[in-house]
């Protein structure tokens, strides 16, 4: 639909040939994310299937510790609110009036439990032998996950997700199951299209 060699995420949608005489309505919108973020920010598509309208948004944000996730909350919510948007419906939210909408990407929102304890959890998980116990951990990780805390305060909480049944799966050290624990801090996190 359109290319800018200055972004750094995309969105490819494949459809089988039966749908080809069936889509309509495609158009596309981007948004940066920071000035100070080369390659951030978020991709969007809407397209209609017969009548049925679908939304898909991809999302490229930086690390960020806590105290600086409100803004991406931010520039989430300022995607739903202003793609597509013309000079003539300022008011109006287009994605929310979609049929079906996805939301996808690398989010990079941090754990809320500290370091130590996020790895002592992980560690726990993998050495428990029984699923009950396991499940319960993974429950403990899910819960203290920054997206899952903060939700309700974000147009997030219009997606829905499947249940999370593995541990956090990013950041391994290159060729490794072994976590990255490396000068960057960056804590285990869950890393695959989240809504």
């Amino acid at each position: 639909i359109s290319t800018d060699l200055r972004f750094g995420n995309f969105l490819l949608i494949f459809g089988g040939k039966n749908l080809a005489n069936s889509v309509s309505s495609i158009e596309n919108s981007e948004f940066k994310f920071s000035n100070l973020y080369q390659g951030k920010g978020a991709v969007v598509t809407k397209l209609d299937i017969d009548d049925t309208s679908f939304c898909f948004i991809n999302v490229g944000l930086p690390f960020s510790n806590i105290k600086n996730t409100q803004e991406k909350l931010d520039f989430i919510d300022e995607v739903h609110q202003k793609a597509f948007q013309t000079k003539l419906e300022k008011t109006e939210k287009i994605i929310e009036n979609l049929d079906y909408r996805f939301l996808l990407g690398s989010f990079n929102f941090p754990n809320t439990m500290k370091n130590d304890e996020l790895k002592l959890a992980i560690e726990a998980y993998q050495h428990e032998e029984s699923k009950d116990q396991k499940l319960l951990i993974l429950q403990t990780l899910f819960n203290s996950d920054f997206i899952e805390s903060t939700k309700s305060q974000s147009s997030i909480n219009n997606y829905s997700e499947f249940s999370i049944v593995f541990p956090p799966n990013y950041k391994y050290k290159h060729g490794t199951v072994n976590y990255d624990y490396s000068k960057k801090e960056r804590y285990p996190s869950w890393y695959y299209p989240r809504y």
